[in-house]
């Protein structure tokens, strides 16, 4: 059986240097802030039942570069487009979301059913028998998340879903 140092192996790819490797214990609140400034974050979001228009899309918001891209994906076909950030958006989402960083837990997820079956009669006949939920999937940094919004009520995720939502808002989709 071959012997492996992971420790020089991965010395050896220049991963000692990463950012996460050099910070084992929790941000502050204004390091955390200083951090967010230079992300690009993936949300991808699947809209629920009772959004209008709703649907599949994925977005990558560079906050360094202050710009954002946006594919969706409800013909099947990708269709992107792209615009820049404005710095207040980027404000308030760094005010809102930056306390994720300051917690050491990385993985986020949760095992909410996002189909549940249609008991309200009017819901049932209006949207069908089966209510489809917002699914949300983040990365951030080496953070992932990944909730049921209508379901999942614990903290991080309403906070999270109300900045990403607001910052999704100001790209004018």
């Amino acid at each position: 059986m071959a012997d492996y140092n992971f420790d020089k192996l991965v010395g050896e790819a220049g991963m000692e240097s990463s950012y996460r490797n050099q910070v084992d214990e929790a941000l502050t609140m204004t390091e955390a802030e200083k951090v967010l400034q230079g992300l690009s974050i993936r949300f991808s979001i699947t809209d629920g039942y009772k959004v209008d228009g709703g649907g599949q899309f994925d977005y990558v918001f560079n906050l360094g570069k202050k710009t954002w891209e946006r594919t969706d994906w409800r013909s099947g076909i990708p269709l992107t487009s792209s615009g820049s950030l404005k710095d207040d958006s980027i404000k308030k989402f760094i005010d809102a979301a930056a306390f994720v960083l300051t917690l050491k837990q990385k993985h986020f997820v949760t095992n909410t059913k996002s189909l549940e079956i249609n008991t309200d009669a009017f819901e049932k006949e209006k949207y069908g028998p089966i209510k489809r939920l917002t699914r949300c999937e983040l990365r951030m940094d080496d953070r992932f998340f990944r909730w049921v919004p209508e379901s999942d009520r614990d903290s991080p995720f309403p906070e999270l879903y109300e900045a990403l939502q607001e910052l999704r808002n100001s790209t004018g989709f």
